[in-house]
């Protein structure tokens, strides 16, 4: 699974440097639990720090379907809100990944389309793994 990084210094990438300082509280934690926290920290992490999995085969469908760019899906992951929260927290079936899955499904109006998010706060990385972002309904249950 290939992760792709936004890699552009833009004025509203440099003020997100010291947004990371903000949540690094959170981050001491083995793994985060409250949808508060997700909340904030998705608001707040600099998107050099949300990493989206464009290999996923329904990610690359709703991409291309909807022009989404990983920066465009980054602007939505910064503007979930708790009552986004579809699922969560939710145990990765493989016991060799600590960290829960949490899943929004996001109405976006400029596409007037229902999107199905599932991402996972990475803690010792300080990061934000997107492994899925596409149309609702194309479910999987691979946690």
């Amino acid at each position: 699974m290939q992760f792709i990084k936004n890699e552009k210094n833009s004025i509203e990438n440099n003020k997100n440097k010291d947004i990371i300082n903000v949540s690094i509280d959170t981050f001491d934690k083995d793994e985060v639990t409250d949808i508060s926290e997700v909340i904030r920290i998705c608001e707040r992490i600099s998107n050099e720090r949300i990493e989206i999995n464009q290999d996923y085969y329904k990610n690359l469908i709703f991409s291309t379907d909807y022009g989404y760019t990983p920066d465009d899906m980054r602007e939505v992951i910064h503007s979930l809100t708790k009552f986004d929260l579809y699922k969560g927290p939710e145990k990765d079936r493989n016991p060799n990944y600590k960290h829960p899955f949490w899943i929004f499904i996001k109405y976006l109006p400029d596409i007037d389309c229902n999107v199905y998010i599932k991402l996972k706060i990475v803690n010792h990385k300080l990061k934000v793994n997107v492994f899925r972002f596409h149309e609702e309904g194309m479910y999987d249950e691979d946690f």
